[in-house]
């Protein structure tokens, strides 16, 4: 008998070992797809807890289980979900979030507030009365601050993905929405830090960008929001302007039509800048043709709208739609025109001899561009595939003219055909993904130099492409990927070039609760066939992420590289760029060795509004190549000869930046060091230099309802030393203050920047620009009347370093004006 019972115990164990097996979950965000890092997880047998777990910095959790188990997943601001042990060895689970109350990461009714990696800002509570745009609004956060192009920065990093209701309309030229979207209209903003587009890599591929998703309210979205602008301005002569644009976003479709003429000095080239771009993204530029003419641009060392001269009008065509399947489709249209007319005259100081070397220019500057640019994509982005798919198409005529000193005419004409067809494809299954990658690019360029009655042309004809596979492996807390590839780089000037690359990228990340370590180790063999050289290049990287809690991160990171020059410096033995710089090449190909290695430390408490960043930088450069200058009779030569050289840079920095909402006030400040040290050629010979640059930008604002004061600064102190010469410090500094009254439905806006520049071998310099303005606000309509450069101005001078020269120069400015418009949004 108690064989048999042991017989009997024995069989049930071993059914019970048979049903049970280990499976692997990762628990995400529903709405973002983001991994939630210390998610708990709970074995429920007959609905009785079991056994607990939480989930790694990847959410992904293993656990035992029988048949007929269930697991219940719960993370503090989710709704708790339970799921039944599926069949497989896999189980995902997604979590919707939902409000809640927590101290240190949400508050109820918190302008900011904070979960995992992402940020959320109420814009609805920061925007006022004032604010018009998207932009205005976005300029009032702690911690985000918006540049003159449109660039939207976090914690001093650019924003790599800009989407609204999780769509991205432009392409990565999110000027456009931030212009477009008025800020009556817009609800939250999310910043979402090591942003991983890809579903499918969710978990697995690690990475340092920042994106940002914009929210609408309810009653603005899917529907159509059209927009008048017409407006008149009186300066040097009476002329008309203004902008028309229809907009529609929702969560599937997205359409924007507009078209501005504009003559008031501003930028519009701005609007198709592509100022985000992901790393899975299939619509980045790899190549780009050498310019071997100086074509002259307007030169910006203030607001440009105070020097531009213009007459520039855009036309903007955009489209995205999500169909099934998460498939998306955009296909965008633009065609720019551009006439720019400026005024400038410089004087530069050469030490490369015991005497300095002087030359001066004054320029009449007259550019016309006309470009047209036309791009489809197509993404596919799934748990367990990823495809992206685009094709561009651009034209662009360029017409230069340059008045030199009144004697010299310059002409530069160019003419400029770009194509581009690239793929992207990712297969993923429950072991490893593999990805494949094509690129091709192609671009013609017909440039033409004229100097009084002299004439030069150079033809340009380029094809490249590039093509690689990659394989990638998770398990556990180990991810092991290796990439492979070869790039094709053809240029046809005056003869061929072939610049052949093959490379191999072994990589490696290590990831275990707080902390990511990831190596890679990338080797090159490139060869130039023309040149008959080839070249064998390790670049091995190397970077440490901790985050010790939810408010602090730290990074250290060090790479070192090899690096080829452009085709610029060694495809053509001589060539003239404009009508006094000569280039010779000595058929040497210029090859730089890198070293960068930086120390990064993050705090935010975002319920605080209290943002903190440091940065610590070091670099080293040695080239092979040297650019060797030589000034002769006010002629400039520049010859790339064999000679080795060293740059080293230093770099320190800190961002501080803290908001008081109920005071309604902003407050940030940036610290910059830097101290370089290099050496630059002249007549065979090395002429060593060193640089030092010390810059505060403090700033503040105050909005509550009845007014609006904001003040920026900039004191920059800044010395140079030669082998030469020891150059005096120079103490720059731009204070600007703006003062808005605000009388019910009235903002009454006076506006003043100082200028202090100090200016070699002469008196400080003091300039001061004011603009003043008057806004009537309705509802649906805002009429204004602006008056820029209140005191008439007529000239802003500027003293600037660089290597071993300096360089003062004066801009002349746009005369005083009246701006009347309206602004209807129907």
């Amino acid at each position: 008998m108690r064989a048999i019972l042991t017989v009997l115990f024995m069989a049930m164990c071993c059914n019970g070992i048979s049903a049970q097996k280990s499976i692997r979950g990762i628990v995400t965000d529903s709405v973002t797809g983001k991994p939630l890092e210390m998610a708990n997880i709970t074995l429920l047998r007959q609905g009785k807890p079991i056994r607990f777990t939480k989930t790694n910095a990847n959410g992904v959790f293993t656990v035992s289980v029988l048949s007929g188990d269930e697991l219940r997943a719960t993370f503090l601001g989710y709704r708790k979900q339970v799921v039944t042990i599926p069949s497989g060895n896999t189980v995902n689970i997604s979590l919707a979030p939902e409000a809640f109350l927590l101290k240190e990461v949400m508050v109820k009714g918190a302008p900011v507030t904070g979960r995992a990696d992402t940020i959320t800002y109420d814009l609805s509570r920061y925007a006022t009365g004032r604010d018009n745009t998207l932009s205005d609004v976005l300029k009032r956060l702690p911690g985000v601050d918006v540049s003159k192009s449109g660039q939207v920065t976090y914690l001093g990093e650019p924003i790599k993905r800009f989407t609204v209701e999780g769509l991205d309309l432009t392409g990565g030229r999110y000027r456009k929405m931030t212009e477009a979207l008025k800020a009556k209209d817009v609800d939250k903003a999310e910043v979402i830090e090591h942003d991983q587009p890809v579903k499918a890599l969710h978990g697995k591929v690690f990475t340092d960008d920042v994106a940002m998703n914009i929210k609408l309210k309810a009653e603005a979205r899917d529907k159509w929001l059209p927009t008048l602008s017409p407006r008149l301005g009186i300066g040097d002569d009476i002329y008309l302007g203004g902008k028309a644009e229809v907009l529609q976003v929702g969560k599937v479709r997205q359409q924007l039509y507009e078209g501005e003429l504009d003559r008031t000095g501003r930028q519009l080239s701005y609007n198709n800048m592509r100022l985000a771009s992901s790393t899975y993204s299939a619509e980045s530029r790899e190549t780009d043709l050498p310019e071997w003419f100086s074509i002259p641009e307007l030169s910006e060392p203030i607001d440009g709208e105070c020097l531009r001269r213009n007459l520039s009008h855009n036309w903007d065509f955009s489209r995205i739609a999500k169909k099934e399947q998460g498939i998306e489709s955009r296909f965008t249209a633009n065609y720019l025109h551009t006439t720019e007319w400026q005024a400038t005259e410089n004087e530069s100081q050469y030490y490369l001899t015991n005497e300095p070397t002087i030359t001066r220019q004054n320029r009449q500057m007259h550019l016309s561009r006309d470009a047209i640019d036309l791009s489809f994509n197509q993404k596919l982005n799934q748990a367990k595939a990823y495809g992206n798919e685009s094709l561009t198409a651009e034209l662009a005529f360029t017409d230069g003219i340059a008045n030199i000193n009144s004697v010299i005419n310059q002409c530069t004409k160019q003419t400029k055909i770009y194509l581009q067809n690239a793929f992207n494809r990712l297969f993923v299954n429950d072991n490893y993904q593999l990805s494949v990658f094509s690129d091709i690019e192609l671009a013609r360029d017909l440039s033409r130099l004229q100097i009084n009655d002299k004439e030069q042309q150079l033809n340009d004809l380029q094809a490249y492409t590039h093509n690689y596979l990659s394989w990638l492996r998770q398990r556990l807390f180990s991810t092991i990927s290796i990439k492979g590839g070869f790039k094709t780089d053809y240029l046809n000037v005056k003869g061929d070039n072939m610049h052949l690359t093959f490379y191999a990228a072994p990589s490696y990340k290590w990831e275990h609760n707080r902390l990511t370590v990831r190596a890679s180790m990338t080797v090159e063999w490139e060869y130039f066939t023309r040149q008959r050289r080839s070249f064998l290049s390790p670049s091995p990287s190397l970077s440490l992420n901790y985050k010790p809690n939810s408010r602090a991160e730290w990074l250290v990171y060090g790479n070192y590289s090899h690096q080829t020059g452009s085709w610029a410096d060694f495809a053509l033995d001589d060539y003239q760029t404009d009508y006094r710089t000569y280039h010779h090449s000595s058929g040497i190909i210029p090859r730089t060795r890198a070293f960068a290695s930086g120390l990064n430390y993050t705090y935010k408490r975002p319920v605080r509004e209290f943002f903190w960043v440091c940065r610590a930088g070091y670099s080293h450069i040695r080239s092979n190549a040297a650019s060797d200058l030589q000034i002769i009779d006010g002629k400039y030569y520049r010859t790339y000869t064999a000679l080795d050289t060293d740059a080293d840079s230093y770099s320190l920095s800190t961002d501080i930046s803290k908001g008081f909402f109920e005071w309604r006030v902003k407050t940030r400040l940036g610290i910059r060091w830097s101290y370089s040290l290099g050496q630059q050629a002249s007549g065979g010979s090395l002429i060593g230099f060193n640089s030092h640059s010390l810059m505060l930008t403090p700033e503040i604002s105050w909005s509550p309802t009845w007014c609006d004061i904001t003040y920026n600064g900039n004191f920059t102190r800044s010395s140079s030393h030669s082998d030469n010469a020891t150059l005096e410090p120079l103490l720059n500094w731009r204070q600007s203050l703006s003062l808005t009254k605000t009388i019910k439905k009235i903002d009454l806006t006076l506006s003043g920047v100082h200028y202090h520049n100090q200016i070699e071998g002469s008196p400080i310099l003091n300039t001061l620009l004011a603009d003043a303005s008057i806004v009537w606000r309705e509802e649906k309509i805002r009429l204004y009347i602006d008056i820029r450069n209140l005191l008439n101005q007529h000239e802003y001078q500027i003293t600037r370093y660089s290597n071993a020269s300096s360089s003062t120069s004066i801009y002349h400015l746009r005369p005083r004006e009246i701006i009347a418009g309206i602004q209807w949004s129907l």
